[in-house]
């Protein structure tokens, strides 16, 4: 063995078993892309540098040429590997085609044949080769292929320090001394194989290329382990990219395909090695590749064609970076939605016809609505016409009984009176019935507007008990009623809030037979903020199966040919909807053979105190002082005059049967005021007046004289109550302007004796009597309201036109105008323009007289500019005190709202 053989042979051992270190690295990352490049550069350095140690450290000739022929066998194995490896590193290529491998194999496989025939068939590789005594290693001298190989291996080594050298100068985080290191370290072993080639190295024939790849091996070494060479592609691919169900296509920077999962390789219907290399417009021809490489990540969406459908590709487009922010490529990341597209479809195909449909069906409905539409005003105009036509004959019936009744065509038997009283009864119940269909319908067409406005309770449930009172009187039926002290005042709509306790009154007598007893209760909560009116009866009862049909329009429980009770079915109806129009609660409990209780409860919300006390009207002052009444007369037709004002203010009335003793009655019912007829009187032959104030029980009572006469000698003066005379068939202004005088405490400086005639009630001078005209195109009403006027001492003029009524107006100056609406050529509405547009004529007080008394009627006729507005049939009293409240300027109607 050479003396310097094993100093030689440790490095190289070094320098081996650092290079088979690098092939152990890149064994464990094997499945990365250039690895195997890597490795098979590795063993061919590693194997090279212990091959050589041992053919230093050999002493046989023919020992040492094996070891050189096995030298030359793995040193093939560096120059093309290394090149290739660099090359995938750097382009970032996965795969290489399989041409290039090819072509990179067959010089590496001619040389390693000709190397280990060299010696039988050939000389190509060497010509000789012999044994240096000076040095452990031989001496060859070189055939031709041997410098082919040289030369081919040189070009593959420069072009893989081309490779390196560019990727040291664009690693940013690289000081400049270490680039150069590496760069030297790179260059260094080929320069040392150049020296040794051309045999210029001083330690000829002695190799020390292996020497210097040592040193590199060291540098790839500490490079690799730096910077991690593999991690460009992570070493999970094959547990991710590989298994993804998107596809994935890696491009670069030309757009040109580096590689391609199998997923997009599955999704394109294409292999990898068939697209490698190729631009990936040739596979993706309707995608518009970005212009500059550098642009954002971009989504869009590609339709490829297929064999049986076409296909929905989702596209990513994202930019790929080196460390150094450099472009390096991008990547597209593909997803099939051919199922998601076609589910859309499906579902924009659902929803148009669904669309469809829903056009077709709301079609249906605006047509259907349409007609409901025109049904629903079909039958407005049709209760509309009924209620005019039926209004205009019901007016007449009405006006004539009560003018009849108050005597004005002349004396009237008793038993006329009460045929009279029967027919106005017959009238009144026709009236309600129709007035009830009206309300349903205009609660049913959500035209029914309350009036809310403070409300004294207990006056409305006196009222309310008084209208009542006489018929639970006719039956014997015991009337209580119960109020609750701490409720006082609430907020409701007072004529629907009697509507609804007089309704709930009258069921309960209708249904009580003759000796029970009916009550109203009134309790308010101040917790839950309610007013509960509770109307109970011991009558007949209600079984619980009809209990639930109570609140139905038109249902009556007892619908048999024979029912005992009369009634529309209506009242009940109606008690629920305005109850719910308040906002409140109407519940019933009920016991067969024992009696009902219905509850309704309502808001309990407390107004304004000072605007409440400012509207109180002398009707409340009334129901508070004056509870019973008692009537002394022997004319059935005044008694019931009288009587109908007293009952409308909630005043009890009794009367004085004709052949008891008044003072007697007075005594044993007492009153709170007497009513007397002076007539009466004197057909007794008495001095009434003068016994009630000799009487202790009778002496303070109020005393209301109505007489025929407006010359009256003056009372005794020893009677000390206070009397008020008025002349007979008094309008309800009249009335109530007395009874409110009689309730007044007496002054102390007027003598007790003193009796006042009411200046209302003298007779006036025909010529100084109010003008009325009366627009009116139906005889019959034209009749009934010219006597009823004419016999309270009004001036009369007729038109039976709108156009005549222009006229009379004109010429004569009416100081009212009593309107019908309803009329041939000019209506009423058009007339009421007219006189509103002149200003001569404007201030005349117009109060539209009509049976129109639908929804929205009394709004047109007050938009137009009447003052006021009565619907038919109207109470001929009614119409006197509006008459006379409009002719003494009190403001309501368009006066009213023209101030405003």
């Amino acid at each position: 063995m050479h003396p310097l053989a094993p100093f030689l042979a440790v490095p190289l051992l070094i320098g081996a078993t650092i290079t088979f270190s690098l092939a152990i690295y890149a064994w464990r990352r094997r499945d990365e892309p250039g690895v195997w490049a890597f490795l098979l550069t590795a063993i061919g350095l590693g194997a090279w540098s212990l091959f050589y140690a041992l053919e230093i450290m050999s002493n046989e000739f023919e020992t040492k040429l094996l070891w050189h022929k096995l030298i030359y066998t793995m040193l093939v194995f560096v120059p093309g590997p290394w090149a290739l490896f660099l090359y995938q590193y750097e382009t970032r290529i996965k795969r290489v085609s399989p041409w290039l491998l090819w072509a990179l194999a067959v010089e590496p496989v001619a040389f390693i044949g000709l190397t280990w025939t060299n010696d039988r068939l050939h000389q190509l590789i060497w010509r000789d080769v012999r044994m240096d005594t000076g040095a452990p290693d031989l001496l060859f001298e070189r055939g031709p292929f041997f410098w082919f190989h040289t030369g081919y291996s040189y070009l593959l080594i420069l072009i893989a320090t081309f490779f390196f050298v560019r990727m040291l100068w664009r690693e940013p985080t690289l000081p400049q001394w270490q680039r150069w290191l590496l760069g030297l370290a790179a260059i260094f072993p080929l320069l040392v194989n150049l020296v040794h080639v051309v045999e210029l190295n001083p330690f000829h024939p002695l190799d020390i290329t292996p020497f210097a790849l040592a040193t590199t091996g060291a540098a790839s070494a500490w490079y690799a382990f730096r910077f991690e060479i593999w991690d460009f592609l992570p070493a999970a691919r094959n547990a991710i990219i590989e298994s993804m169900s998107d596809g994935v296509i890696v491009l670069d920077v030309d757009y040109r395909i580096v590689d391609v999962n199998p997923a997009a390789a599955e999704m394109l219907g294409v292999s990898f090695s068939a697209v490698q290399g190729r631009p990936v417009t040739e596979l993706l021809p309707t995608w518009e590749a970005p212009a500059r490489l550098h642009q954002a990540v971009t989504t869009s969406e590609l339709v490829l064609p297929g064999a049986e459908e076409e296909r929905y590709i989702d596209l990513v487009f994202s930019p790929l970076y080196d460390r150094g922010e450099r472009s390096t490529g991008a990547l597209l990341t593909l997803r099939n939605v051919t199922r998601r597209r076609q589910a859309e479809r499906a579902l924009e195909h659902e929803r148009t016809m669904l669309e469809q449909r829903v056009n077709e069906q709301t079609a249906d409905l605006r047509k259907a609505n349409m007609e409901l539409a025109r049904v629903a005003k079909m039958k407005d105009e049709f209760l509309a016409n009924m209620s005019h036509e039926l209004r205009t004959p019901l007016n007449t019936v009405l006006g004539l009984s009560e003018a009849l009744q108050e005597q004005v065509y002349g004396p009237l038997a008793e038993r006329q009176v009460r045929a009279l009283r029967y027919i106005e009864e017959s009238g009144r119940h026709l009236l309600a019935l129709i007035n009830d269909i009206l309300d349903v319908s205009k609660i049913e067409a959500g035209k029914l507007v309350l009036e809310l406005q403070p409300v004294h309770i207990d006056a409305v449930c006196q009222a309310s008990v008084g209208l009542v009172r006489q018929m639970a009187h006719k039956k014997q039926i015991v009337v209580t009623y119960t109020p609750d002290p701490a409720v006082t005042i609430m907020q409701a709509d007072e004529r629907r809030l009697k509507q609804i306790l007089v309704n709930l009154l009258g069921n309960a007598v209708k249904f009580t037979l003759e000796g029970g007893k009916i009550g109203l209760e009134v309790q308010g909560d101040t917790e839950r903020e309610t007013v509960c009116f509770t109307v109970w009866d011991t009558g007949i009862g209600i079984p619980d199966e009809d209990l639930r049909r109570l609140f139905q329009p038109f249902v009556q429980l007892d619908s048999r040919l024979a029912r005992y009770h009369e009634g529309s079915g209506l009242g009940l109806a109606l008690v629920y909807r305005m109850t719910k129009l308040h906002g409140g609660s109407v519940t019933a409990t009920s016991e067969v053979g024992v009696g009902s209780r219905f509850c309704v409860c309502l808001p309990w919300r407390e107004p304004n105190m000072s605007v409440f006390i400012h509207r109180m009207d002398d009707t409340e002052t009334l129901t508070t002082m004056l509870r019973r009444v008692l009537l002394i007369d022997n004319s059935p037709a005044s008694i019931d005059h009288i009587r109908r004002y007293l009952v409308e203010l909630g005043i009890e009335v009794m009367i004085s049967p004709p052949n008891a003793d008044p003072i007697e009655t007075a005594r044993r019912e007492a009153p709170d005021l007497i009513v007397l007829d002076a007539a009466f009187a004197d057909e007794l032959g008495r001095d009434l007046i003068g016994e009630f104030g000799q009487h202790a029980a009778t002496a303070a009572l109020p005393l209301l004289v109505l007489s025929a006469s407006a010359d009256l000698a003056s009372p005794p003066s020893r009677h000390p109550q206070r009397v008020h005379y008025l002349l007979k068939s008094p309008s309800r202004s009249q009335l109530s302007q007395a009874l409110l005088k009689l309730c007044q405490p007496p002054e102390p400086e007027e003598p007790l004796a003193r009796h006042q005639v009411d200046a209302d009630s003298h007779p006036v001078a025909v010529e100084a009597q109010p003008l009325i005209l009366i627009v009116e195109d139906n005889e019959t009403n034209i009749r009934t309201l010219t006597d009823y006027l004419a016999a309270k001492q009004y001036r009369l003029d007729t038109a039976r036109s709108g156009s005549e009524a222009i006229q009379l107006v004109r010429s004569h100056r009416p100081d009212l105008i009593l309107m019908d609406i309803q009329m041939p050529g000019m209506d009423g509405l058009e007339v009421i323009k007219f006189v509103r547009g002149d200003d001569a004529l404007r201030a005349i007080p117009i109060i539209a007289l009509t049976a129109l008394a639908m929804p929205g009627d009394r709004e047109k006729a007050l938009a137009a500019g009447a003052s006021d507005y009565l619907s038919k049939p109207v109470s001929l009293k009614r119409l006197v005190q509006t008459m006379e409240a409009h002719i003494n300027h009190e403001p309501s109607g368009w006066h009213a709202q023209s101030e405003k």
